[in-house]
């Protein structure tokens, strides 16, 4: 790696880099030709468009709800709100940024000006607490600290301190570091980070890199994901891990997706004898017993998840699709035997609870794309079981029309996700798209309409000020108004039963 500081002595975890090597890095945004702003204007255009009817007769308008922060991207990064409390250290200027102060940080270090650089870390990160960048330095700090006192034979228990230093670097790896970097998705950051560690004599067998490693090969989709947690949960080599709930349903699930249908039973029967509680558990466990010849327990197992958490709709959705697996009605229609019929009846019954509690979830947070999600998967069970319904009795005009609502609320959901997806688009416009009229147009269109209304409201006053007279911010802009006036609810989706 380029411009690397080699840490003196064998006692250093890693090698310090240059700040090109961090995980978060302040770029210069690219100048982005006007005609490929069109094109992007154009696309969002056509799609919307094609989205715009059925929105009209399926999404209603919702009242303000907490709107999600949307990043916009800038050509130079914004001073540190970490500059007022070091004014202390000679080199800081005003106006820097983060990712300057960091970079300074790891100069003082070269430097063995261990306090003013640790000074300047700790006070990044309590601006930032998700700057893993800032993290990384501040372990690696310690690492040369560690090497450079092992290394003086003046400094009296020179090993010992070092040792504690090294000690304090992988505490800034396992706790912080690994765990925000896998958080983030950065994957090959995780993965230097828990190999670091290990790497480590006194550490090879450090509980939270052991797991942190195996979460790495997981994501990878990597063989190596089943013996790295095998490792972990085993007791005669990690004491936490074989105690760990979680690890074991990990591991479980792992099992499950790779068709060891045996060995995630017993790994998922470990995971609920060390957590009895825990409903997700208890579901995962269902879903192992339903392909092996546990399966009459399946049932009764994932009962007993949605009694332990019964306000979770997808817990209800997955325990309506396996009463609607055991009740036979799709191979038997209306031949069913009184217990069939009693399960087929009881799958219903949970699916349309599912779908309430997943309806009430996106009315509490409309552009939460997770509840989303989860809404859609509960209207996608809902229109199996009533397909099988109206299948079963053809006549049943009630189910006929339960049915075709449930289909208008799918078409609904995957709009609105579709409009999110049409708006991620948008943002990764260049900074001069905010002096376009046609891009502002479409961007408070879409914000409004994805129920981001703070966001649509920004869009629209950025609007008039280039165009006092437009006609749709000044819309928008009085359908909030109006809207925030009535509390007006709405759920998000096509109209409630």
């Amino acid at each position: 790696m380029a411009n690397q500081i080699g840490v003196p002595g064998s006692g250093g975890l890693m090698r310090i880099g240059s700040s090109s090597e961090l995980p978060l890095k302040a770029g210069r945004a690219r100048p982005v030709p006007a005609d490929r702003l069109a094109r992007l204007v154009r696309r969002g255009k056509a799609l919307f468009c094609r989205c715009i009817l059925l929105a009209a007769c399926t999404v209603p308008w919702m009242p303000p709800a907490h709107a999600q922060n949307v990043a916009t991207t800038t050509q130079a990064a914004p001073p540190s709100a970490a500059l007022a409390s070091l004014s202390g250290i000679a080199e800081v200027r005003p106006g820097m940024s983060s990712s300057e102060l960091i970079e300074l940080a790891r100069r003082l270090a070269q430097s063995r000006r261990w306090q003013d650089a640790e000074k300047i870390l700790t006070e990044v990160i309590r601006q930032e607490p998700r700057n893993l960048a800032a993290y990384q330095l501040a372990a690696q700090v310690y690492e040369i600290q560690a090497s450079a006192v092992r290394a003086d034979a003046s400094i009296p228990d020179a090993a010992e301190k070092s040792n504690t230093l090294i000690d304090q670097a992988v505490k800034t790896y396992t706790e912080y570091a690994g765990p925000l970097a896998l958080e983030m998705g950065d994957i090959a950051t995780a993965e230097e980070i828990y190999r670091t560690v290990l790497r480590d004599e006194r550490h090879r067998y450090n509980p939270r890199a052991l797991l942190g490693i195996a979460r790495v090969m997981r994501a990878k989709g990597s063989m190596e994901a089943i013996d790295r947690y095998k490792t972990y949960v085993n007791p005669r080599v990690c004491e936490d891990g074989a105690k760990d709930a979680q690890a074991h349903l990990e591991l479980g699930r792992l099992y499950y997706e790779r068709r060891y249908f045996n060995q995630a039973v017993s790994t998922l029967e470990k995971a609920r004898s060390l957590d009895p509680e825990n409903a997700e558990i208890l579901l995962e466990l269902a879903r192992a017993y339903q392909d092996t010849a546990f399966r009459p327990k399946a049932l009764a197992v994932a009962e007993d998840a949605v009694r332990k958490d019964p306000g979770n709709p997808a817990y209800r959705s997955f325990y309506a699709q396996m009463l609607l697996a055991q009740s036979g009605a799709q191979q038997t229609g209306s031949s069913m035997s009184a217990e069939n019929r009693r399960l087929f009846d009881a799958a219903r019954t949970e699916i349309d609870g599912a779908v309430r509690l997943a309806r009430a979830g996106v009315q509490n947070a409309p552009v939460d794309m997770m509840r989303l999600r989860v809404l859609l998967g509960c209207f996608q069970v809902q229109q199996q079981i009533l397909s099988v319904a109206a299948g079963i009795d053809p006549g049943d005009v009630r189910v006929v029309v339960e049915l075709a609502r449930c289909r208008q609320e799918i078409t609904a959901v995957q709009h609105t996700m579709q409009l999110h997806g049409v708006l991620s688009d948008l943002k990764r416009a260049p900074p001069a798209a905010r002096a376009d009229r046609a891009y502002l147009e479409l961007l408070a269109d879409l914000q409004f309409r994805v129920h981001l209304v703070q966001e649509a409201e920004e869009t629209c006053k950025e609007l008039l000020k280039l165009d006092p007279d437009n006609g749709l911010a000044k819309a928008i802009l009085e359908q909030v108004a109006s809207a925030g006036a009535t509390s007006q609810p709405g759920p998000g989706t096509a109209p409630s039963k």
